[in-house]
């Protein structure tokens, strides 16, 4: 055994372990209220466009993959390619939420 795999398992041995007793996940907004933070995201792409996500088409994304909704929205909106595809909003929507 080399000097530094013996000091790496001195290390190891020496380092306690994280002891986990819960994870929590939230996925569907149960603890987290992220819905207008996320629609706000939304409108912020949009705003360049004068195009305003609303109820109706909002309530079509709820739970659907970011391929699915931003296709949706795109559509919904009367938006071409030329103006924003679904990738590209999907892309500033990450951004948005992810800025500070």
């Amino acid at each position: 055994e080399s000097y530094r795999d013996t000091a790496l398992r001195r290390t190891a041995s020496q380092t306690p372990a994280l002891a986990l007793k819960a994870v929590i996940y939230d996925l569907d907004g149960t603890l987290l209220d992220t819905e207008a933070i996320s629609t706000q995201a939304i409108q912020q792409v949009l705003d360049p466009f004068e195009k305003t996500i609303t109820w109706e088409v909002k309530r079509q994304l709820l739970g659907l993959p970011a391929p699915s909704w931003t296709k949706i929205v795109v559509d919904e909106l009367g938006l071409t390619k030329d103006q924003l595809t679904p990738e590209d909003l999907a892309s500033g929507w990450e951004a948005n939420l992810t800025s500070p």
